[in-house]
Parts: C-alpha cells; sequence; structure tokens
C-alpha cells in the first residue's frame, strides 16, 4: 500500500517560530491548537501526526461510496505535520498573541488544512482548526462514559461518531444546487461552533478550567494560554464550504474583526445575508480552475457594497489551500484539474495573499497600511494572482448554479508564466509525511470529496442545457451530468431528522454502529 501514495511532504512554516500542536476537546469542541513555540528545544518533542482517529479515514472513504479494504483504514497513521506535539507556549516572548479560528470544507476533516495552520502558528498566531458536528464533516467525534464510568473520568470514556449526513450524496451530480434547506441550516451551525472557538479563546485567555475530554490527564498544561492571547485580533478562515461559514460568520458574530474565505461555495448563505452590510474587512481567495459565475456574483455582492476585495490564485486547483495536494493517491489526483504552478509555490503565494490581508487589517501593521503590491497590484505585485477574478460573473443567471469553468474556458493569458509541476522527490524542512489525511489508497475512488467522477453522469432534466452542468460542491467535471433518480427535484427535502438542529449544536445524531472504544 505504501507504494501506492506518493507523499512530497508538506510546505515547511516559514515563521520565525517553530511551531507546537495539541488536540482539544473542550465541552464537547474539537479543536487541534497550533502555536509559536521556541526553535531551541523544540527538537526534544517529536512531530505530531496529522492524523486523528482510525474511524475518520473509513468515513472518509464511505462519503464516496469508496470501499474500504482491511488495511485502508490506517492509511494516515504515519503523516506528520511540521509541529511539535505538546511543546511548550512561546514564553520568551511575552506579548499577546492574535487568534484565527479555521473551518474545513465539505466532508473534510479539522486536521485537513494543517500546512496553512502551520504556517499561520510560525508567523506567531494561535490558531483552532475545528471539527463540524452539522453533519458535513465525514464523520464527528463524541465522548461519552460508558457503564459503570464516572463523569469526567476522560481516559476511560468512549468515542462515539456522528456520521455525515448523506441527504444528498457526494456522487450526486447536481450536489452543488441541492438541498438549500440542509446547506442553510448546516452553515449556520458551523458559524455558531466557530463562535464557540472563541468562546474557548476567551476561556484560554482567562486560565478558566480546561479538562480535555480525549483524555491523557495532564500531560499539557493549558494553563500557559493564561493573558497570552490576544481577543481584540481574532480572524476566521475556511476552505470551500468552510468560506460559506467564514461569510455566516462575519455576518451573525462581531467577535471576528476579518475573515478569510478561500475558495468558497456560497450556496449555502441566504439571499438575505448576502444583502447584508459587514463593517468589517472580508476578503476572497479563489483559485482560476474551481469557481463559476454564480458563485462569483453572490461573492461580487459584499465586494461591490464591503470592505472586502477579491484575488484569483493562478494555475492552482482546489487543494492547492489544502494538505491534499502535498500527499497524492493514484486515481484521486487525476479528479481534479493539474495545477500548472508548482504547488509549493501556490501555497507559499496563497500565504503571501493571507499574511498581507492580516498584517493589513487584523494586526494593523504600519508599513501594510498603504499601498501593498500583493493586494494592490503594480510594481513588485505577484505574477501569479489576479486582482479580481478571471470568471465573467455578470453573465450568471438567477437562480443557476452550474458547474464551475474547466481550465479550457479560462483566458490563456491568464496561466502564463507558471512554474512546472512539482517534484514528487521535492525535499521539505522536516520529516516526510508517509499517507495523506484524506486519501485512499489501492483502488480507484468513485469519487473525490471536491472533484467530480469519471463516469458519465446523466443530463439534470431542471437544468437548461446552455448551462455548465452542475457538479460536486468542491469541483468542477468534465461530463454533463444526468439526474439523480432518487433525488428530488422542485422541493426541498425534509431534514433528516438523525441530524442536529440549531439548538444542537455541538451534539448531533451517532449512529450505534460507529460506536468505538477510545484508541
Amino acid at each position: 500500500m505504501a507504494k501506492e501514495v506518493k507523499v512530497t511532504g508538506l510546505p515547511a512554516p516559514t515563521g520565525s517560530y517553530a511551531v507546537g500542536s495539541v488536540d482539544l476537546m473542550h465541552e464537547g469542541l474539537l479543536v487541534r491548537l497550533y502555536y509559536p513555540t521556541e526553535r531551541e528545544g523544540a527538537g526534544n518533542y517529536e512531530c505530531g501526526s496529522l492524523f486523528f482517529r482510525g474511524r475518520y479515514s473509513k468515513a472518509f472513504l464511505g462519503a464516496y461510496e469508496i470501499e474500504v479494504q482491511p488495511d485502508t483504514s490506517d492509511f494516515l497513521t504515519d503523516v506528520s505535520m511540521p509541529a511539535y506535539l505538546k511543546a511548550p507556549l512561546l514564553s520568551a516572548d511575552k506579548h499577546c498573541f492574535p487568534l484565527i479560528a479555521v473551518s474545513p470544507g465539505l466532508t473534510a476533516t479539522f486536521f485537513i488544512i494543517s500546512g496553512i495552520c502551520c504556517d499561520l502558528a510560525s508567523h506567531g498566531y494561535v490558531v483552532a482548526s475545528v471539527e463540524h458536528k452539522d453533519g458535513s464533516s465525514a464523520t464527528a467525534l463524541r465522548r461519552v462514559p460508558g457503564p459503570g464510568v464516572q463523569e469526567g473520568d476522560y481516559d476511560n470514556y468512549k468515542d462515539e461518531f456522528i456520521p455525515f449526513d448523506n441527504t444528498y450524496p457526494m456522487l450526486s451530480p447536481s450536489l452543488l444546487s441541492s438541498g438549500f434547506e440542509l446547506r442553510n441550516r448546516q452553515v449556520k451551525i458551523r458559524a455558531a461552533e466557530v463562535g464557540q472557538v472563541y468562546d474557548l479563546f476567551q476561556t484560554l485567555n482567562e486560565g478558566g478550567t480546561v479538562k480535555n475530554m480525549l483524555g491523557g490527564g495532564d500531560s499539557f498544561d493549558f494553563g500557559q494560554f493564561k493573558d497570552r492571547l490576544d481577543l481584540e485580533k481574532v480572524a476566521v478562515m475556511g476552505h470551500s464550504y468552510g468560506g460559506s461559514t467564514v461569510v455566516q460568520t462575519m455576518v451573525q458574530d462581531k467577535h471576528f474583526k476579518c475573515g478569510l474565505a478561500l475558495d468558497s461555495w456560497l450556496f449555502p448563505i441566504e439571499e438575505e445575508d448576502l444583502e447584508k452590510s459587514l463593517d468589517r474587512p472580508l476578503v476572497f481567495i479563489n483559485t482560476d480552475t474551481f469557481q463559476w459565475p454564480e458563485n462569483v456574483a453572490k461573492m461580487m455582492k459584499f465586494v461591490e457594497r464591503n470592505e472586502a476585495t477579491m484575488y484569483t490564485l493562478k494555475g492552482c486547483n482546489h487543494v492547492t489551500q489544502t494538505d491534499s495536494g502535498f500527499v497524492e493517491v493514484p486515481g484521486l489526483a487525476k479528479m481534479y484539474p493539474d495545477p500548472i504552478l508548482d504547488k509549493y509555490v501556490g501555497h507559499q503565494v496563497n500565504m503571501d495573499l493571507c499574511h498581507a490581508f492580516l498584517n493589513k487589517h487584523l494586526l494593523n501593521t504600519p508599513e501594510y497600511q498603504g499601498a501593498v503590491p500583493i493586494l494592490n497590484g503594480g510594481e513588485g505585485s505577484s505574477e501569479h494572482v489576479i486582482l479580481g477574478t478571471n470568471i465573467d460573473w455578470k453573465s450568471a443567471k438567477q437562480g443557476t448554479t452550474p458547474l464551475p469553468l474547466e481550465p479550457s474556458t479560462q483566458n490563456p493569458d491568464q496561466q502564463s508564466n507558471q512554474k512546472p509541476k512539482a517534484d514528487p522527490d521535492q525535499p521539505t524542512n522536516h520529516q516526510e509525511p508517509k499517507a495523506d489525511p484524506d486519501q485512499p489508497t489501492d483502488q480507484e475512488p468513485k469519487a473525490d470529496p471536491d472533484q467530480p467522477t469519471d463516469q458519465e453522469p446523466k443530463a439534470d432534466p431542471d437544468q437548461p442545457t446552455d448551462q455548465e452542468p452542475k457538479a460536486d460542491p468542491d469541483q468542477p467535471t468534465d461530463q454533463e451530468p444526468k439526474a439523480d433518480p432518487d433525488q428530488p427535484t422542485d422541493q426541498e427535502p425534509k431534514a433528516d431528522p438523525d441530524q442536529p438542529t440549531d439548538q444542537e449544536l455541538t451534539t448531533g445524531d451517532v449512529s450505534k454502529q460507529d460506536e468505538e472504544p477510545n484508541e
């Protein structure tokens, strides 16, 4: 199986600090924390595993109807991050750290954007990547006491898993535009969970009691965050479905001073919320192979009316802004348009944009208050960044959500001067991981969370023929999709009774067959 997984290594952090990491479940909210730590002495700690629980890889493959082989469930076990597990928080510098909450995409996991999170932490941010329990994650963890186990005896709690809500299967060609009622309910729950991340930051900064429900006793001292977090400098970032979570969070929670929405899917947002004015900065950072007119038109409602901006990464694909591009499984990678730009360069250009935006709008760094080339263009700007979009969004038709544009429909001038694809043997500054957290191995997958399938789908009878076909929420396909006979057409489906409501923000329903002992 190892021969089937090609690992080129997660990108090394570029900041002046080493990075520490710890997983924390507090009052049911599960996050992975990334934070700055001392370079000297960091080597005394092992690199943290990108992987979390065995159930996650099984659930991810299951969401795409990929058969789980006996050796498949552990294919992520040896993947490591460029971060040191449970290393102490940086102590030499006593200033308070700015904060970022991160939201992953549809079927994605809270640990799949670690490359971005580690880079942010190396520049002095404390970052929390959150697990969503609304049914949009491949799976989500709850921990409960078993028979005879005392409340609070977390070392003896058992794992239960909230399953992915498959009301609209990931292989459905109409996935991008189906189930608004469900997706809108989910995105509001997601935004509330991001709000709970802010509450966690507040508890940590106040030195409040933090008991890690994952167990492990007191092997990590969360008290070291006391009085070290800047609650006035908090941003929210998200990818794909996480991008719409950013928008929803910015609309409903003023604790977050700015938002970074990466290659967002805005179908879940209500028109009423799209019409609202924001008094805080928001940036859309898209890729030139994923977006489509109707989606960009929704973004432009913010850009034209608010303190919002838009950029497009040239020669990149939808997974450029995740860890998935750095661990490739044969059969899965071909579902994405091949990036023209070297993936390490694409990652760094994305981070350059993120850092410039954060320096200007969150940190208020003086030298970023004037014109900044990567943000404003002109001399010194990046050849890999479009200020705005490559999409003719004004052609969008009301009420349609066609497939994202194919690479062949783009202006070829927008993909010039690109670097070749990455050398699979390219070295990194930390030990190389052996697999991708979200990738299958020995078999040809039927679908990818963000990708189309190879089989010819049938035409959607409700979709006009001159429209681009519908697709996976996070990815384009080459095919004209066919209608799913099991999908409703003219009305929203009824809510899944096994899914959490707006009041059940951190619980969700649990399938009994998903129960597992603590691993």
